[in-house]
């Protein structure tokens, strides 16, 4: 079953800070995930149970130990209870 209604990123492309705007069509666990284009994970931007409706995350334009990323392309994934996956390409342009 599809968890995900819409995700929305903004700003995109973006200097530094990002919205990740999300909406999910039923509760449960969700991960935020950061990915760079060869798919390994620079950052979790937040998991948990989550309701339905609206929510959102922010990304900082740094990896997990808070060291901003290289200019380019990366991969804003949210991924459900149920393996489900939703990804938008992120530019971050310093």
């Amino acid at each position: 079953r599809d968890l995900v209604n819409a995700m929305e990123l903004s700003p995109n492309p973006t200097t530094g800070s990002m919205k990740v705007y999300f909406d999910l069509k039923t509760s449960g666990f969700v991960r935020m995930e950061v990915l760079n284009t060869l798919g390994q994970q620079i950052a979790i931007l937040g998991e948990g149970h989550m309701n339905n409706g609206a929510h959102s995350m922010f990304w900082n334009g740094a990896n997990q130990s808070g060291v901003p990323v290289e200019n380019g392309i990366y991969l804003i994934r949210l991924v459900t209870e149920t393996g489900q996956s939703i990804t938008k390409r992120a530019l971050v342009a310093h």
